[in-house]
């Protein structure tokens, strides 16, 4: 219990991590519940089947994927600044999937989950911080 303590009250003393640990749960409130929502999304609005959803899952793991490779080969300097322009895109294709109604223009924005591999991405840098430790270079 201790540990956990100790762990909360570095992250509430780091701005850096405190920061880090902030925006992931905007993300993970913000941006996750429309995943559970694409099935009712994709039958009431584009008045589509279980394939249409299918795809459309599919392409959110394609750029999950895209977005990993993107960040994992870029330069570890700037990714918080890298992550907090995800966020943004991320947020923009949330609101540019509520407003379409076509098939193909949905398909193009859950593109945006590449937002989501990055943060995620950044997330052990955060979990050897907190432990005290530091990742290999």
């Amino acid at each position: 219990m201790t540990d956990l303590k100790d762990g909360m009250r570095y992250v509430a003393t780091d701005p850096i991590i405190r920061m880090l640990v902030g925006v992931n749960f905007l993300i993970v409130v913000v941006a996750m519940p429309y995943t559970m929502l694409l099935a009712g999304f994709v039958k009431d609005v584009l008045h589509e089947g279980a394939f249409e959803q299918g795809i459309l899952q599919s392409i959110q793991g394609v750029g999950a994927v895209g977005g990993s490779i993107f960040i994992a080969s870029s330069a570890a300097r700037g990714r918080g600044k890298m992550m907090i322009f995800w966020g943004g895109l991320l947020g923009c294709g949330i609101v540019a999937f509520a407003i379409s109604t076509n098939l193909r223009a949905v398909a193009m924005t859950l593109i945006s989950p590449a937002a989501q591999a990055a943060f995620k991405l950044r997330a052990p840098d955060v979990k050897f911080s907190i432990a005290g430790m530091r990742p290999n270079a």
